[in-house]
């Protein structure tokens, strides 16, 4: 599906490349399970951050640099459950990538009227860098 993609805009293959990894369905994974490869993960399924991780690999074939990208682990703010979802900047804005939605989301849409964000992220994984971010108490 991907070697399609190869000389569109990246925007395009972005868009392109979320709709084929998210059209595996869903498998919620065991907490031991292991993180499966992004072949395993296309013929097994998987858990969110298997997504990412198969997003990940999937726009870095497609020529995608390493440094534009991140895997986010963030706290839902909806369910409360920790989420795994890819973080891709583009030239307009940084674009969030998760297994629950199609759309490409940009960062700041992701605030709500009222302040509060749809996301709180934990930890930042890149291939050069780890982030853990503070979170708010109270």
């Amino acid at each position: 599906h991907l070697e399609g993609l190869r000389g569109k805009p990246q925007s395009e293959q972005l868009a392109a490349m979320n709709r084929v990894v998210n059209d595996v369905p869903y498998r919620a994974d065991p907490s031991n399970d292991p993180r499966k490869t992004p072949l395993e993960f296309f013929a097994q399924r998987g858990g969110c951050e298997d997504y990412a991780l198969a997003q990940y690999a999937s726009l870095k074939q497609l020529g995608f640099d390493e440094s534009r990208m991140r895997m986010l682990v963030v706290q839902d703010t909806f369910s409360g459950q920790a989420h795994a979802i890819l973080a891709v900047d583009m030239p307009d804005g940084t674009y969030i990538l998760e297994n629950q939605s199609e759309l490409l989301l940009q960062h700041q849409p992701l605030q709500f009227r009222d302040g509060t964000w749809a996301y709180l992220p934990m930890v930042g994984l890149s291939r050069a860098k780890q982030w853990i971010y503070g979170r708010p108490t109270g």
